[in-house]
């Protein structure tokens, strides 16, 4: 897990990095949490001296250094670091160390999983549920939206389809509803009817990166790497430092074909709004 230092005026604290597309920040926004958009992926800050409390415990406490020290961050990926600074030639440690018992770890997993679902699912489903009642009718796109990608992240798939179904139902210009949809389908290994949603909401939004971006994916996985490329060229002239992420959707030669290999199990986009 790539892991960064970060310090604020007289503290050390960390963070890790989830993977996750930029993209998707605000999914991992909350009251008292925050996250950290670094490099394309998103980063949680976490204050390990609480750990013992609970992962969203540490979370949340260094979330609250984090907003409370606007511009006075410091941020320091290990890995970078290492390449700039090498090992100190230190003598073979004494410390002994012992790993925590598997039981043990299983326990806590269990209980920060529920906490987590309880804060990003549970009472999102609750908020976003509420919200959905009194929006306007474009308040109620993006809220039903938000509700489907919850759905889908946490496994609700049927409730997932029929979000953004509806949405697409209630304003088939809303292009944000088939990239979301077809998420969902490419997760259920669903690849043609993916496509068929994509070039469906292409027709009403040609020019949209990340529309573009996800048939591109789905098509060089696929081998139909021309038209991949043409999808590509949209999202390069769209958001050119989105592209650079996936570079290697302007080629197919073997380096390239490979990146495609297993792409659907990497982490999507799941738009918040149209863009």
């Amino acid at each position: 897990v790539s892991t960064a230092i970060m310090t604020s005026p007289g503290h050390v604290f960390l963070a890790f990095d989830t993977d996750e597309p930029a993209e998707n920040a605000w999914m991992f926004e909350s009251q008292g949490f925050t996250s950290i958009k670094y490099d394309g992926t998103i980063w949680l800050p976490i204050e390990t001296t609480v750990l013992q409390k609970g992962f969203l415990n540490a979370w949340e406490t260094a979330s609250g250094v984090v907003t409370g020290n606007p511009g006075k961050i410091e941020f320091l990926p290990v890995k970078e670091e290492r390449d700039l600074y090498p090992p100190l030639p230190l003598g073979e440690s004494t410390v002994t160390l012992v790993e925590p018992q598997r039981e043990e770890i299983n326990r806590l997993l269990e209980v920060s999983m529920d906490d987590t679902v309880a804060l990003l699912y549970d009472a999102g489903v609750a908020s976003l549920t509420v919200a959905l009642k009194g929006g306007d009718s474009r308040k109620a796109l993006k809220t039903r939206n938000q509700l489907g990608v919850l759905h889908a992240r946490f496994g609700e798939t049927q409730k997932a389809f029929a979000a953004f179904e509806d949405n697409i139902r209630a304003d088939p210009d809303y292009s944000v509803s088939y990239l979301n949809l077809a998420n969902l389908l490419v997760r259920e290994k669903r690849t043609n009817e993916a496509i068929e949603i994509l070039k469906n909401g292409l027709q009403r939004d040609p020019d949209s990166a990340n529309l573009n971006l996800l048939i591109a994916r789905v098509l060089h996985a696929n081998g139909i790497y021309d038209e991949a490329k043409e999808h590509f060229a949209t999202v390069r002239g769209r958001m050119p430092e989105l592209a650079d992420r996936y570079a290697y959707l302007a080629g197919e030669d073997d380096t390239t074909k490979r990146a495609g290999i297993g792409w659907e199990e990497s982490p999507l986009i799941w738009a918040e709004d149209d863009e």
